[in-house]
C-alpha cells in the first residue's frame, strides 16, 4: 500500500514537475512517494527535508531531484538536516557542494517556502484529539516495534501549509478496495 500512496499522491497532481520541494523523510512512504516521481518521469524537483536516506540518492540519480527548481544560492542544492542511510548516501554526499545539511533550526523553522512545497510523513493511527501516532506500535504478536518519528517535522509541515503547500500524513487503510 506505501507505493500505492505515491501513485495517488501522483495522480492527484499534488507535486509540481520542475516546481516542488520536497520533504520525505525515510521508510516505505519515502520509497513509495520516490519510486512513483521516477516511474511518473518527474524532474527538476527540490530537496527540502528534516532527513534524507538512500532512496533520496535514487531520485537524483534518476534526475527526479536536481534543485534547479530553485533560483539564487539554493538553485541546483539539496537541502537536509540529517542524513541516515548507507555508504551509498555517505558516498553521494561526502565533498558534494550540491548538498547542503543544515542546522535544523532552520531546516524546519519559519523561512520562505515555495507555494508548490510538498511534504509526505508516515503514521499508523490517530487519537480522538487528532494527534498523530507514529512513533512504535504494537505488533499482533505482543511485541512493540518501532515505526517511524515525526520530531521536527511539524514544524516543516506547518511552513509547507503556511506557504500555501501541501502536507500530507500518510496512513495504512483497513479498507481493502
Amino acid at each position: 500500500y506505501w507505493n500505492a500512496i505515491g501513485k495517488h499522491v501522483i495522480d492527484a497532481g499534488l507535486i509540481k514537475n520542475k516546481l516542488s520541494d520536497c520533504q520525505f523523510g525515510i521508510g516505505k512512504t519515502a520509497d513509495g512517494l520516490i519510486k512513483a516521481l521516477i516511474e511518473a518521469g518527474y524532474t527538476g524537483l527540490g530537496i527540502d527535508t528534516e532527513l534524507i536516506a538512500d532512496i533520496g540518492i535514487d531520485g537524483i540519480q534518476a534526475g527526479v531531484f536536481t534543485g534547479m527548481n530553485r533560483s539564487g544560492p539554493l538553485r541546483g542544492r539539496h537541502i537536509a538536516g540529517i542524513v541516515a542511510g548507507t555508504s551509498k548516501l555517505r558516498d553521494a554526499i561526502h565533498d558534494n557542494p550540491d548538498f547542503l545539511i543544515l542546522p535544523q533550526e532552520w531546516v524546519n523553522g519559519v523561512r520562505r517556502r515555495s507555494e508548490n512545497a510538498f511534504s509526505i510523513n508516515a503514521a499508523f493511527g490517530w487519537t480522538v484529539f487528532g494527534d498523530v501516532q507514529s512513533t512504535t506500535r504494537k505488533r499482533p504478536d505482543g511485541t512493540v516495534e518501532f515505526f517511524s518519528g515525526i520530531g521536527g517535522q511539524r514544524e516543516l509541515m506547518q511552513e509547507v501549509i503556511r506557504a500555501g503547500g501541501i502536507s500530507i500524513i500518510a496512513s495504512p487503510s483497513t479498507y481493502l478496495d
